[in-house]
């Protein structure tokens, strides 16, 4: 029955999708040529005759089938996110529409395309990934529904204990959308259950048994390392049945990031401790990076000069502080900031934070501190790339090889470009504040970046980020 409901699924949604390409072809006849919209650019006031445009109906539908078809659009993934399968959708329409005007071209000895022109084109493709985008969120929310109600689920058998196996219980029982309804558990004794999981059916042992008795669809191992041992008679038993096997190392106690399966060479690996950035995202983040910072040094240029005045005139010594940090690998750069102590005030102490009711700044640096404008000077490292407006704060060396002995996992904040600011900074854990906790925000930041986080963070920023009680 599940099966055959994703095959109707599937089989409805690629028959809507069709629909809305035959629609989105006729409702861009109608927007290129008998809109006001586009009145002023016609070359002629006479609009072509319907039937070139209806017989390219056939040809499109047929070829963005193919491609739709054939890249996987219609399997059912649940684990995807809709930024991700929005992104996939549009890459194979481009590809498709590619495709469709090389047929045009192909098909007319002249190299023109007297039967359709290029404007009409491209409001057809508007129209297209429009109508895509806004069918994929309701066919998400359609079936986030339907799983969350009980319909269309996956019997689940979790196997395991420990760490791993509550983690996974939690995971996806807390997100109902998912569609895994768990019908019970195994456990090393077959007899022990802890609070919150699933019943405890029997011993890893009794695995047969309960594949068929509860009509199991798929299966959850989630071993413990002490019983790895067990893990080669599980999959013996759990490949001779009909079933889907997943098995999740048991690896959530190490702090880790990213991680998926790839192959190196025929082997099959779990890649660890990589961040989600691809060159896709670094690419989008770096011009982000670039634009954004030649825009806030033309605009605060003018501010950026008077403050500098200010420090001349207020104190001996140079205008900039220019300090060693550590960024992205482990790199060091220097990082520049408006100067707002003494020339050599860590003369006689050495590195230290800097606290609430520091005696050190002076009177223009304390305000410059407070108000954060002393980072100013710091767009000029992310124009250079040293920097990113958004990422983990860097630290002083000194300090960096002091947390990481102290700290579990700060060395994984060094996965990604340091950042003027960051989500730790915006949630309120700058300054001397608690350093387990900005790790936490920092490695939540890196797991799950997205330019539309990054924007978040900018506005929240601008908001409550330049005046803090923390900045000091």
């Amino acid at each position: 029955m599940f099966k055959r409901f994703g095959y109707y699924f599937a089989l409805a949604v690629f028959l809507v999708d069709m629909l809305w390409l035959a629609s989105a072809w006729g409702l861009a006849y109608q927007v290129r040529f008998y809109s006001d919209l586009f009145k002023g650019f016609r070359v002629s006031q006479e609009i072509p005759p319907t039937g070139p445009y209806f017989r390219m109906t056939g040809p499109l539908l047929v070829i963005f089938a193919v491609f739709f078809v054939s890249s996987g659009l219609y399997r059912t993934r649940r684990i995807w996110p809709l930024q991700r399968e929005i992104f996939h959708v549009g890459k194979v329409c481009l590809l498709a529409m590619t495709f469709f005007v090389a047929f045009l071209y192909a098909t007319n000895p002249s190299g023109q395309t007297p039967q359709v022109n290029r404007p009409f084109l491209a409001i057809f493709l508007i129209l297209a990934l429009a109508g895509f985008l806004v069918l994929r969120i309701l066919q998400r929310a359609l079936l986030e529904s339907l799983r969350a109600a009980g319909y269309y689920v996956r019997k689940t058998l979790l196997i395991g204990e420990g760490e791993s196996a509550v983690l996974v219980h939690d995971r996806l029982t807390s997100n109902p959308e998912l569609g895994f309804h768990f019908v019970g558990m195994l456990n090393r004794d077959g007899h022990s259950h802890a609070p919150g999981l699933p019943p405890v059916l029997g011993g890893y042992d009794e695995v047969d048994r309960v594949v068929r008795e509860q009509h199991v669809q798929q299966a959850l191992i989630a071993l413990p390392s002490e019983d790895y041992p067990q893990l080669d008679a599980l999959l013996e038993h759990l490949g001779q049945e009909f079933i889907d096997v997943r098995v999740i190392p048991d690896l959530f106690k190490y702090n880790l990031l990213q991680h998926w399966n790839t192959t190196l060479e025929g082997i099959p690996m779990v890649c660890l401790n990589e961040p989600a950035f691809n060159s896709r995202a670094l690419f989008v983040k770096r011009a982000m990076d670039l634009l954004l910072s030649v825009l806030a040094i033309v605009l605060s240029g003018p501010l950026m000069l008077v403050i500098a005045v200010a420090i001349k005139l207020s104190s001996r010594g140079p205008i900039l502080y220019v300090q060693e940090r550590m960024g992205l690998d482990g790199q060091r750069f220097f990082m520049l900031k408006f100067r707002t102590m003494p020339v050599n005030v860590e003369a006689e102490t050495g590195p230290v934070w800097a606290t609430a009711g520091d005696s050190r700044p002076t009177r223009l640096g304390a305000f410059l501190r407070k108000t954060s404008l002393d980072e100013f000077p710091q767009f000029f490292n992310v124009f250079v790339g040293h920097m990113s407006l958004v990422g983990p704060r860097p630290e002083r060396p000194v300090f960096v090889e002091d947390f990481r002995r102290k700290v579990p996992g700060y060395v994984l904040r060094h996965k990604v470009k340091a950042g003027i600011t960051g989500w730790a900074q915006v949630n309120g854990w700058r300054g001397n504040t608690s350093l387990e906790k900005r790790i936490e925000h920092d490695l939540y930041y890196i797991e799950n970046w997205s330019l539309v986080l990054d924007i978040k963070i900018l506005l929240m920023t601008i908001r409550y980020g330049l005046i803090h009680p923390h900045a000091y």
